[in-house]
């Protein structure tokens, strides 16, 4: 999140992200790059709400029978 870095509890990243998108409602989305390496894929996004744009990169990694968000980062883009 923009103003928050850590490693987190799954608990405590689900109400990071909840807080997020309540607080910034998306008006759109769009992946701008994606890509998969081994057992992980990734892909980077721009995601617009009505006050501005982030930028948002995520990974996932398959671990045999799920495949789960491993990080995640929104990060402020200037216009």
């Amino acid at each position: 999140m923009p103003d928050k870095s850590g490693v987190f509890s799954r608990e405590q990243a689900q109400f990071l992200i909840k807080d997020f998108f309540d607080k910034h409602p998306p008006t759109s989305f769009q992946i701008i790059h994606q890509g998969e390496r081994e057992n992980a894929t990734f892909a980077i996004g721009r995601y617009n709400y009505n006050q501005g744009q982030y930028r948002l990169l995520f990974l996932t990694k398959n671990n045999g029978h799920e495949t789960l968000i491993h990080q995640l980062r929104v990060e402020k883009q200037d216009e």
